[in-house]
């Protein structure tokens, strides 16, 4: 009470209110503390973003009811004692917390563990915002904690919201709210509200990933052997008084956590800039400014196509490729359009037939092992004969078409294979694209099935895999990777050729994300120097708040105002020396560039 004013309260104690007992963030908007006047009539982009049987609540009340972290524990229990309904289940996420809320493994246990709002940029725990969880993540449990903690932040215009199970937890959330006495209420519809699951693409919140709750539990956790013995009541008062440390340590150590910060921030800003600069530079003009043209549009409707996520594309075989360019043929010949060489064996049936020998080589080229058997030798011998056989015959009409030693060495002479001032059909070469085409996306396909596949053996090979298994597994890898490759040097040889258009897409996601990345850091930068600012302000702020205090009670003897007196100065005092402190750390922060930091 005293170290928070509560002391000066011309009312006493008795009137302490709600929240009071806590230290605040300096650094997240409070109005009227460390906003400039006029603040709401700004562009919205510079807003910023603001087991137990021995006790008993009768036996054990404790002293602060709902003044600090904890909210008063009679309001809370009667709301969630009128709150009947079942828990809603998760959708679109299996999150044990809340799935398993109404399973019998609370049942005895006056709370399963504690629910928390926190400031997610700073890491501070807000007033009242803080509660005990009777089964699990209850959507009532965390919806009056939210509304609880936004009682003090009623004046900030902008919120975003992080959470886990974001998702799910606000589809109902504002219906939800009327259920809560009025105090509560939220004009959500006057505020710029943004759920998201940590982190996103969002606007305004530069490099904030929302996991602060989880950092604040690595502090508080080891408070759990003592707490779970206590009474709920000094429970409660334990808990608060650690909050209360948590917050104050952070508030001194905020200097140096946000000038290491803003180091940080501008070395990767000026980074992040000359690479998404670069990258631009080797990018086609139109084709960029139809990417930032699709991301602007996202970025102010997201209901649009999320410029994020990769395209689907539909997946075509080399059966169905093979099937339309045959169709084709075949509409040619009816046509009377189709000029072959060969009664026999078409264009397209060339290139089929050369590119089914190419796969037969690459394979026959990895049977041949060093210490192979002689039943082994004569098997291989016999399909390098027919292999042979087959590239011979398959020559001869080649020849038609297209002006060794080992088999698996023999040039075939494919359409790609051609040097670039050899002449070549045009149908040779498409049908070639096509189908090499085709068959880098299955050879993409069949390495990610394999690769997955043999993950998966490797995990368990101890107890169900044999090596040998594994080891046919990986070499399969090698196969595919081959086939790939050569796929993809044939698509390559074959564009130039064909004259195709450079395709940029598989660029665009990778486009957004050097975007988002520069984008994020220079916001930060933006947000760690209106932070500084905050910081500054609110230590005034605070100052003068403790200064007024000293007249405001008249205690019985003149002594005890005058201790009143010299101790709210004496708080005043610390504040200004905090903030000559930051002031002196971050005098620098103006004139500061890149080559400042570069060691």
């Amino acid at each position: 009470m005293k170290c928070c004013g509560q002391g000066h309260h011309p009312g006493g104690i008795e009137e302490t209110e709600a929240g009071t007992c806590t230290v605040l963030c300096p650094a997240c908007p409070h109005p009227s503390k460390n906003l400039p006047v006029g603040w709401e009539s700004t562009p919205l982009e510079f807003h910023y973003r603001f087991f137990r049987k021995v006790s008993s609540d009768a036996i054990d009340p404790g002293l602060n009811h709902g003044y600090a972290f904890f909210v008063k524990e009679t309001v809370y229990k009667d709301i969630l004692a009128s709150h009947n309904s079942a828990q809603e289940k998760s959708t679109c996420s299996s999150h044990s917390a809340v799935n398993l809320a109404d399973t019998k493994a609370s049942r005895g246990l006056a709370a399963t563990g504690v629910g928390t709002i926190d400031c997610a940029r700073h890491n501070f725990k807000c007033p009242c915002s803080v509660a005990d969880l009777q089964k699990g993540e209850r959507y009532i449990n965390m919806d009056y904690l939210f509304f609880s903690s936004m009682c003090s932040s009623r004046d900030v215009h902008v919120l975003n919201i992080s959470y886990d199970i974001a998702c799910q937890w606000n589809k109902n959330l504002w219906s939800r709210m009327l259920a809560f006495p009025h105090k509560y209420h939220i004009k959500h519809d006057e505020k710029v509200i943004t759920f998201f699951v940590p982190k996103f693409h969002l606007p305004y919140v530069g490099r904030t990933d929302g996991e602060a709750p989880e950092r604040g539990w690595a502090d508080i956790n080891p408070l759990a052997t003592s707490t779970r013995e206590m009474g709920p009541g000094s429970r409660r008062d334990t808990i608060d008084d650690h909050f209360n440390d948590w917050n104050w340590k952070k508030v001194c150590a905020m200097g140096a956590i946000l000038l290491r910060k803003y180091k940080v921030a501008v070395r990767e800003a000026e980074e992040r800039g000359h690479d998404l600069n670069k990258f631009e530079a080797a990018l086609d003009a139109n084709q960029l400014a139809g990417w930032r043209t699709e991301i602007e549009m996202w970025e102010s409707d997201r209901s649009l196509s999320n410029p994020f996520e990769m395209k689907a594309r539909t997946t075509v075989t080399q059966a169905a490729v093979r099937l339309v360019l045959l169709k084709a043929e075949a509409k040619e010949i009816e046509c009377g359009e189709h000029m072959s060489l060969d009664d026999d064996i078409s264009p397209l049936v060339l290139i089929l037939s050369g590119m089914e020998l190419e796969e037969q080589q690459c394979f026959e080229a990895k049977s041949i092992g060093q210490h192979a058997t002689d039943t082994q030798k004569v098997k291989i011998l016999q399909h390098i004969n027919a292999l042979c056989h087959r590239i011979g015959t398959w020559s001869c009409v080649q020849l038609l078409y297209m002006p060794y030693d080992k088999v698996h060495k023999i040039n075939l002479f494919l359409p790609s294979s051609l040097p670039s001032n050899f002449p070549c059909d045009i149908r040779l070469l498409r049908y070639e694209w096509d189908l090499r085409e085709v068959q880098a996306n299955d050879a993409l396909d069949d390495l990610h099935t394999v690769i997955n596949m043999t993950y998966h053996l490797h995990k368990y090979k101890d107890t169900f895999v044999q090596g040998h298994i594994i080891h046919s597994a990986e070499g399969r890898i090698d196969t595919i990777s081959a086939k790939y490759i050569t796929a993809r040097y044939a698509l390559v040889i074959l564009t130039s050729k064909l004259g195709k258009n450079d395709d940029w897409q598989p660029l665009r996601m990778e486009w957004c994300k050097a975007r988002a990345r520069a984008h994020q850091w220079d916001k930060e930068v933006q947000l760690l120097r209106e932070e500084m600012c905050r910081v500054l302000a609110f230590l005034e702020w605070q100052a003068g708040w403790w200064e007024a205090q000293g007249s405001r009670c008249q205690f019985i003897s003149h002594a005890f105002t005058e201790g009143a007196v010299a101790y709210a100065h004496r708080q005043a005092m610390l504040q200004r020396r905090i903030t000559a402190q930051f002031k002196s750390l971050w005098a620098a922060v103006p004139s500061w560039t890149v080559e400042t930091f570069v060691v």
